[in-house]
């Protein structure tokens, strides 16, 4: 067995909890819009927040959003509001079961990708990182969603997209 896993592992793990000296900073968005355009962040549907630009999944994004989402200002759905209007990051909405569980879909692959690039590294080197991602909270969360065993109704509007600021462990 190549001892890849294994130390992409080891590097995901020391980068977020700390075990390994500092090899990185963290980058942030802000606490608005404009803050967050002046850090030089990018609004994502995907991830559903203002990203770091050195974080920010652009392939990712774009295939997210060719999907047909439809986005609402209420939870009744009877105001819709545009992706465009939704994609400039200075709008909360609401949005259904199917695209959240979608979001958490791509946040997998989102991890899988972050994780099979640091395999591919020496130790020594850092892989910038989406720390929403590796959340405890947000991953466990999303298993929970995604368990086929759960009966979901996917047209239900049930999820309110508030503002919310990322963060990003970059390389120093």
């Amino acid at each position: 067995m190549s001892p890849l896993p294994f130390m992409a592992a080891q590097k995901i793990r020391d980068f977020h909890f700390g075990s390994a000296p500092p090899s990185h900073k963290l980058l942030h968005c802000g606490n608005s819009p404009t803050e967050a355009r002046a850090n030089g962040c990018v609004y994502s549907l995907v991830d559903v927040r203002w990203v770091p630009g050195q974080c920010y999944d652009k392939k990712m994004d774009d295939e997210f959003n060719s999907l047909p989402w439809h986005y609402f200002a209420d939870k009744n759905g009877t105001r819709e509001i545009t992706q465009e209007l939704a994609k400039q990051g200075d709008t909360e909405f609401w949005v259904t079961m199917e695209y959240h569980i979608t979001h958490c879909e791509f946040t997998m692959r989102q991890l899988r990708r972050r994780y099979l690039e640091a395999a591919r590294r020496s130790p020594q080197e850092v892989v910038a990182s989406n720390t929403y991602m590796t959340e405890e909270e947000h991953f466990e969360h999303c298993v929970e969603y995604m368990n086929p065993r759960k009966i979901i109704e996917a047209d239900l509007i049930v999820t309110f997209s508030k503002m919310d600021f990322g963060t990003c462990q970059v390389p120093l």
